[in-house]
């Protein structure tokens, strides 16, 4: 099964923010005892979960990818092309910060993920390498939903290349540009690889479920805990925010803010 069009990855990033809360909750850092965890911390406790950290979430993060890239969202038949191999390995060449090729971000595939700092709202670049394909109406159409989605959740703009330009001095003139950009903060990159890494998981979970619902989803083989715990948890967590008066994620508000009615 494939979810492909935009309508559907909408609807799947909506569904999956039970989820991003709940994750959000279980690694959020100096989390307390406050009255919004003490059902989720009982039931984590009772059940032998403990609170997440970074490489537990990259754990995840990695499962998720690895389900996306087999069985759903696929942008292509997964192989990168000539010119997208060229322009990556070139490109790592030239810039030694580090970056994430092919990577996942939610329910997008990134050619190249490169993570810098210039103020509160950019916080990475996406590099998206462009054939003939993305003429197409309905591709561009979800391309311009992914550029909204990343850029307003997480605070990554996108530079799109086209093939032409590869070999036209485009690596080197964009390697000259980020260099005169300040690196990340550890702090910074770290929230931002938390965000990514718990959106991305949550919507794996949300298409594993529709997918193969009779097999473990991927929370449920993270956290190594059955479905029925996990619900609960979800709903505690849902629960206790409604309670606490804290507001939706944002991608929660990016949806209800551009597609007001269509989900």
């Amino acid at each position: 099964m494939k979810i492909e069009g935009t309508n559907e990855r909408i609807e799947v990033i909506s569904k999956a923010q039970k989820n991003v809360k709940l994750l959000g909750e279980m690694s959020r850092v100096n989390s307390g005892l406050r009255f919004p965890k003490r059902l989720l911390k009982s039931i984590m406790l009772k059940n032998g979960i403990r609170m997440l950290e970074i490489h537990d979430l990259r754990r995840g993060y990695d499962m998720a990818s690895e389900y996306l890239k087999k069985e759903a969202f696929r942008e292509t038949d997964g192989r990168r092309t000539t010119k997208e191999k060229a322009f990556v390995k070139d490109f790592k060449r030239e810039f030694t910060r580090e970056s994430m090729s092919d990577c996942w971000v939610g329910p997008f595939q990134v050619d190249l993920l490169v993570h810098t700092v210039r103020g509160a709202n950019f916080h990475a670049i996406s590099y998206e390498i462009d054939g003939g394909i993305h003429n197409d109406p309905q591709r561009a159409l979800r391309d311009n939903f992914k550029e909204e989605y990343l850029r307003e959740r997480f605070g990554i703009i996108t530079k799109r290349v086209e093939n032409h330009d590869i070999k036209n001095g485009v690596v080197r003139r964009e390697v000259t540009a980020l260099r005169n950009l300040p690196a990340p903060d550890s702090r910074t990159k770290a929230n931002l690889l938390r965000s990514i890494y718990i959106e991305t998981i949550a919507v794996a979970e949300e298409i594993s479920i529709r997918i193969h619902e009779e097999r473990p989803s991927i929370l449920e083989q993270m956290l190594d805990v059955d479905r029925k715990v996990l619900e609960e948890m979800a709903h505690a967590t849902t629960r206790s925010m409604r309670v606490s008066g804290v507001h939706d994620s944002k991608s929660l508000k990016f949806i209800n803010r551009n597609y007001h009615g269509g989900v």
